[in-house]
């Protein structure tokens, strides 16, 4: 009898050990499974959007020279939107590689086997669509000189805005201030840019509408010669703000990181809630 309860203690633990092991396996699968989703995503979805970037420009009047969005923002929101997939598909993942329910009860497989929590979810899905949303609005977002006039296609317009060549009174290529990021600080860029100044006090630049220059003197140089202007090479800096404009924009930039930082704050804890960790 003693005999028999101690083979089936061991084989209980023997069991318990097993479902450990495939708690684990499981766990570095999805720790794999999230940047390899994210990074596939990324690629594949970064490529479409460039080629469909690229086929709606090309629908547009005809043009000397086109200027398109950068590269690297249709493999940004790819991977983006491919790590919002990821994160709502990791819980059916998980438990895919975590197996069948053991016949003894197990608490890491329990924790493991739950679901996303419904407000984690809703956050992943409603973010993914707003990627989407994003990336779709993007993709007209080109700008082409053609034979009499700059034709801006800006993401949030309806229509492109037009720029006769006939009411431009100056252009220029000059460094500009570059806004500080979370990669970088403020400074003032290495490179110049194409800024067109037009009678009516409007400017337009490459940088203004969030696009690639490629050769932004090929098209300065090319719209002297429609304009009969010479291309300016100003020594000062443009955009260069006021400290007061520097500093409201230091505190805008702390306030949207705080914000951020509590909404993954709260959504840690709503998941440690609903899995019991750190629980009595």
């Amino acid at each position: 009898m003693a005999h028999g309860s101690y083979t089936k203690a061991s084989k209980k633990q023997a069991e318990i050990g097993a479902v450990k092991r495939r708690v684990f396996r499981a766990s570095l699968c999805i720790a794999l499974y999230i940047p390899l989703c994210s990074a596939l995503t990324a690629v594949i979805c970064g490529a479409v959007l460039r080629m469909l970037n690229r086929a709606y420009a090309s629908l547009g009047a005809d043009s000397e020279l086109r200027f398109y969005p950068h590269n690297a923002i249709w493999f940004i929101l790819g991977a983006l939107i491919g790590g919002c997939v990821a994160f709502l598909t990791c819980s059916r993942v998980y438990r895919y590689f975590l197996g069948p329910p053991p016949s003894v009860f197990v608490p890491e497989y329990e924790i493991a086997s739950w679901p996303l929590p419904a407000a984690l979810r809703t956050l992943y899905l409603a973010a993914s669509i707003g990627l989407c949303l994003i990336a779709l609005a993007n993709l007209r977002k080109h700008a082409v000189l053609t034979a009499s006039e700059i034709i801006d296609q800006r993401a949030t317009a309806l229509l492109p805005s037009h720029y006769p060549y006939a009411d431009i009174a100056r252009i220029a290529m000059s460094r500009c201030f570059i806004p500080a990021s979370k990669y970088r600080r403020a400074a003032i860029s290495n490179t110049r840019s194409l800024f067109v100044w037009f009678r009516d006090g409007r400017r337009w630049s490459l940088k203004d509408s969030g696009l690639s220059g490629g050769d932004e003197k090929q098209g300065a140089d090319y719209l002297a010669r429609r304009c009969g202007l010479v291309v300016e090479y100003p020594d000062t800096a443009l955009d260069v703000p006021r400290m007061k404009e520097i500093r409201q924009r230091e505190w805008t930039a702390f306030a949207f990181a705080t914000l951020f930082l509590l909404l993954v704050m709260a959504a840690t804890h709503a998941r440690k809630r609903h899995f019991g960790v750190g629980g009595n």
